[in-house]
């Protein structure tokens, strides 16, 4: 039990984003089995990982859908590991043919983003309230973690979010962001080991809160946005020489999986987490984004095609693999 303890208080740390934190990573069992593939530690290591999705790209041609999908008038309030997926979100709904997407963002910097933090700061509570006392939010999301969570296996700076936003719109649909684990390489020896305690925290802790929620709360919409799981795919494919696309797994000119060692998203990390949000929230084909023909359209859509590596097919595996704990 003591371990056990200990184990979650670290995992947490690395969550809440707090660099003091002096617990050494939790080693990690030979005999566990999570859906990653089996990394080596080199980018030019011959055995490939497993893909998260069809080896082969869908066209990058799109065709334009005979419906629009309804947008939601969104809020996202958290830090930075989720902020910038919440900005690139309109664009990327925009080209999706999502009609009437809009959405705010209320930031603050490390665990002053968790949910609870931001109920306790008494400026950013009246902030987001304010927002949400229009009554017209469809859609409200979270990031991991409060500082109660571990321990209790529950937040109150989430259900204390969640009561006030029903109050006024008893129609929100919340959705919950699980964002990857900092420091991804001066904490984890290997991608097998980060995707292990990452798979952990996403299994035992976040959906057993997402679970309690839904139970309280049976008339309302509660799913989880698994956009650190576009980390652990990328870097596995890297450390098995499978990623062409970057040239280092930390760097800061803009050819890497991380821009800092902290672990803030570099270019195809945004690309692959705002395709993980955009499929959550709004269930996108994404095997045709963009849809239309606007330059602004193709734009984007030239972008997450000149990939080499599938990022579509990634996005709709993780989001896909994600739906079998809602059933």
């Amino acid at each position: 039990m003591l371990h056990k303890v200990k184990y979650l208080l670290f995992v947490i740390g690395l969550i809440f984003l707090i660099p003091a934190c002096t617990t050494e990573p939790v080693a990690v069992d030979s005999t566990t089995t999570v859906p990653t593939a089996t990394a080596k530690t080199s980018k030019a290591a011959p055995t490939p990982a497993t893909p998260a999705t069809p080896a082969t790209p869908p066209a990058t041609t799109s065709t334009l859908s005979s419906m629009s999908i309804p947008g939601y008038n969104t809020l996202y309030m958290g830090h930075s590991f989720g902020k910038p997926f919440a900005d690139r979100l309109t664009d990327f709904a925009e080209n999706s043919e999502i009609d009437g997407h809009s959405q705010d963002a209320i930031q603050r910097g490390d665990s002053e983003g968790s949910p609870q933090a931001l109920w306790n700061n008494e400026e950013a509570k009246l902030e987001i309230q304010g927002i949400l006392d229009s009554g017209d939010i469809d859609l409200l999301i979270m990031i991991c973690c409060s500082k109660d969570l571990i321990a209790t296996r529950s937040d109150s700076g989430i259900t204390n979010w969640i009561d006030y936003a029903l109050s006024k719109n008893p129609n929100t649909k919340f959705a919950l962001a699980l964002p990857w684990l900092t420091s991804p390489q001066g904490k984890y020896a290997n991608a097998a080991e980060y995707a292990n305690t990452w798979h952990k925290l996403h299994e035992k802790i976040w959906h057993t809160l997402i679970d309690e929620l839904k139970k309280r709360y049976p008339e309302t919409e509660i799913f989880c946005i698994p956009h650190g799981r576009a980390a652990i795919e990328l870097r596995s494919q890297f450390e098995a020489g499978t990623l062409d696309d970057v040239d280092a797994m930390i760097s800061n000119d803009g050819n890497a999986i991380f821009r800092d060692s902290l672990g803030h998203p570099d270019r195809i990390l945004l690309d692959l987490g705002t395709l993980v949000w955009l499929r959550s929230i709004y269930d996108v084909d994404l095997s045709v984004y963009p849809v239309g023909h606007h330059p602004k359209e193709l734009l984007i859509g030239n972008t997450i095609a000149q990939y080499q590596i599938d990022l579509r097919g990634i996005a709709e595996a993780i989001v896909d693999e994600e739906r079998k704990y809602q059933d």
